[in-house]
């Protein structure tokens, strides 16, 4: 790739399943097997676990490692899944980039679909994909640039679709860790066709110790509006948002008063 300059010009990158390594074209072809210095081990513990997983989107080289998913650019291998979101370790595991919505997209065989956000650096997961293969289309026009998607019936699916799926739909967020407080509302901008269902989940621990958690929901509330939390089921020591039925979020924001 043209974003690795230098050292690995006139260099084969080889991927093994636990190293990285390059090979240098230097001299003739009848000397490379005699010279040590041809072959160079760049990296250890960052290989290749998923074959079908290796893609290049941009800039940029992602695949998933025993380690987790690596991201390697100008700046250099950065393990981006790590203490962020917990991939499954899965060597049949099937990557392609979405270019319209600038996304690496790992499936999971009979699993989640884990996407990287590149330029927002952040990862999302769902589920409903089923890939066994994934190419990109050129359509003509700037917005045709889409994904086709082999499944393992034999269908080719285009991916994303024009249409909202017809499944009962679900974003969630990740657990906030606040040790102590009150949360006291809550809202979302979204756009909706349908009834629209914002969830607070809050864990806490009762008088002995024992962990329960406390689920609010607001029915059918208005897009951005505040709307506040039932006393019950306010106080906890971490809390989770999910909104169900929203074709597209933009925000969801909380008001919580964390305690000494």
């Amino acid at each position: 790739p043209s974003f690795l300059q230098f050292q690995y010009q006139n260099t084969f990158i080889i991927f093994t399943r636990n190293s990285i390594n390059r090979f240098v074209l230097q001299g003739s072809a009848d000397g490379w097997a005699g010279s040590s210095s041809s072959l160079i081990e760049e990296k250890t513990q960052y290989g290749l676990l998923a074959d079908k997983s290796l893609v290049r989107a941009g800039d940029a080289l992602f695949w998933l490692s025993e380690v987790g998913v690596v991201m390697w650019n100008k700046d250099g291998m950065n393990l981006i899944s790590k203490n962020i979101v917990d991939v499954p370790i899965d060597e049949n595991a099937v990557g392609f980039y979405s270019p319209l919505n600038n996304q690496y997209i790992l499936y999971i065989s009979d699993s989640d679909s884990y996407v990287y956000h590149i330029e927002r650096n952040a990862w999302t997961k769902y589920t409903g994909l089923d890939v066994i293969s994934a190419s990109t289309l050129t359509g003509g026009s700037q917005l045709d640039n889409v994904n086709l998607l082999l499944d393992s019936d034999g269908t080719i699916n285009k991916y994303p679709a024009e249409d909202y799926t017809s499944e009962e739909s679900e974003i969630k967020t990740k657990d906030l860790f606040f040790e102590k407080g009150v949360l006291r509302r809550m809202k979302a901008d979204f756009e909706s066709d349908t009834d629209v269902d914002m969830i607070s989940t809050m864990t806490k621990n009762d008088l002995s110790g024992n962990e329960i958690t406390k689920t609010n929901t607001i029915t059918n509330p208005k897009s951005n509006h505040w709307r506040g939390i039932s006393l019950a089921n306010s106080r906890g020591k971490e809390v989770s948002f999910s909104i169900t039925n929203a074709n597209i979020i933009k925000s969801i924001m909380y008001d919580l008063r964390v305690e000494e």
